[in-house]
This record gives structure tokens, C-alpha cells and sequence, in this order.
């Protein structure tokens, strides 16, 4: 993987913060010091779908450039400072800036499945699809939220459209609803909120 300005950029910014919480790993506040590198990395282009493996040689690089070395602070276990950051990587889903819903719409466009349906159109499918990939991420047994006008926005169809779709997979047994939407002008309100329980008819 090429060592880009910005992967580079987004080193810079979070390294003294990495180091800082590599000195105790003790305390009760202890995290996982390069969560919130991950969350950056995986917005810059090309690096979302990278593997563990290659995000600890990008950090390698990036630390030799910066004039440091691996593992910060007092630990002597690179090992341990290798897994820290992988797991890191591999935990983190959704990069800093995103909804849930843009990591489902990765996810249904990398790994498409078919439902069985009556109503015509591609459309439909992917959004039975992005449904299906979000209710994977969160669990079964989390609400999941479909608003109208972001999925409206991601498959180019008007907000009506979108609310024919969640109709259509009420209809055709693949969205249960199970929390109704609510209005407070306090902005305390809910969305609609469903759960995807459909099963999946074959790969595409």
C-alpha cells in the first residue's frame, strides 16, 4: 500500500495522543489507543478494505518517516502494540464522518444477495440488501433505522419511492416494524425502527 500526505497527516495528528495512552495500560480509563486512527484511515480512499497485516506495515513506515519507533512509551512488546492495532482495525466499521448505513451500502454492493420478491426492480433489491448488511452489523436483536431520505439519496429514488420499498418488505415478510416514529419539536423524537428477518434466497 502506497504512503500517502494524508495517511501521513492523519499519523501526525494522532500519534502523540497513541503514545500517551501506550504508557498505562493499567488504568480504568484504558482504550485501545489506535481506535481513533483506525476510525480516520478507513475514510481515506483506498484503505478500507485493507488488511490488519498491511495497516501495521503503513504504521511502520509512517513511524520511521516521524523519527520513531514501535512499540511508544515504555512498553518493549511490539507484539502486544501489533495486536493493539489490529484489533483496532478490524473492530472499527465505520470510518469517522459516516453513518452505519454508508458501511451497510459498501457491504450489500461487495457481497450482493437476492431476495425473493414479487415487486420489480433492481432498486428494491439493493435496498432489501443495504437492510439485510445493516441488521448484520448491529446484531439481530438491535432496531434498525431506515430513513427515508438518506436511502433516498444513496439508491436515486425520490423519498416516496423509499417508503414504497419499506411497504413492499413489510409486505414481503423481510422488515418487521417495531418501533414507530415519533415527532418532538425539542428534537428528542425517533425514527421508525425495523428488523430485518427475511432470509436470503441465494448469492448473486
Amino acid at each position: 500500500m502506497k504512503l500517502t500526505s494524508e495517511i501521513m497527516d492523519v499519523f501526525n495528528l494522532h500519534i502523540d495522543n497513541i503514545e500517551a495512552y501506550e504508557l498505562d495500560k493499567t488504568g480504568t480509563e484504558y482504550r485501545n489507543p489506535y481506535w481513533a486512527l483506525c476510525r480516520r484511515w478507513k475514510g481515506i480512499a483506498g484503505m478500507h478494505d485493507a488488511r490488519a497485516e498491511q495497516i501495521c506495515l503503513v504504521f511502520e513506515k509512517c513511524l520511521t518517516l516521524a523519527g520513531r519507533t514501535w512499540p511508544l512509551g515504555e512498553s518493549d512488546d511490539i507484539d502486544d502494540a501489533r495486536e493493539d492495532l489490529g484489533a483496532a482495525w478490524e473492530a472499527v466499521m465505520i470510518p469517522e464522518g459516516e453513518m452505519p448505513l454508508d458501511e451497510a451500502q459498501r457491504r450489500a454492493e461487495r457481497n450482493p444477495v437476492r431476495f425473493k420478491t414479487d415487486h420489480f426492480g433492481k432498486k428494491y433489491q439493493r435496498f432489501l440488501n443495504i437492510a439485510y448488511q445493516l441488521q448484520q452489523m448491529v446484531g439481530k436483536k438491535r432496531i434498525i433505522a431506515l430513513p427515508v431520505k438518506p436511502m433516498a439519496g444513496m439508491l436515486h429514488r425520490s423519498e416516496m419511492r423509499i417508503s414504497d420499498y419499506r411497504r413492499y418488505a413489510q409486505d414481503d415478510g423481510y422488515l418487521k416494524e417495531v418501533r414507530h416514529y415519533s415527532y418532538n419539536p425539542n428534537g428528542k423524537g425517533c425514527s421508525t425502527g425495523f428488523r430485518f428477518t427475511g432470509k436470503i434466497v441465494s448469492g448473486v
